[in-house]
């Protein structure tokens, strides 16, 4: 009986971050969590559009020094394959 005792006043308190996790839950079902799902969502919308437009960018500045590198103008040369 004594070891049975024992082995009930060595199991530890619930922690901060168990209840934390228990309050967070409760949050993530609710009207609350349910809102803040939809926000991560549209915030990784906003980063892809963000990106995206990085890409656009770049690439215009990008094409115009591989055409100053090849040596020739993109204009003329297609103008010679239509010929």
């Amino acid at each position: 009986m004594a070891a049975k005792e024992a082995a009930f006043r060595e199991v530890p308190a619930p922690s901060r971050i168990g209840a934390l996790r228990g309050r967070w839950a409760r949050v993530e079902a609710g009207a609350a969590g349910k809102y803040w799902s939809q926000l991560t969502a549209v915030e990784f919308l906003n980063s892809s559009f963000a990106f995206a437009a990085l890409a656009v960018l770049c690439a215009f500045p990008f094409l115009a020094i591989a055409a100053a590198a090849t040596g020739g103008d993109f204009r003329r040369q297609s103008s010679h394959a239509w010929a």
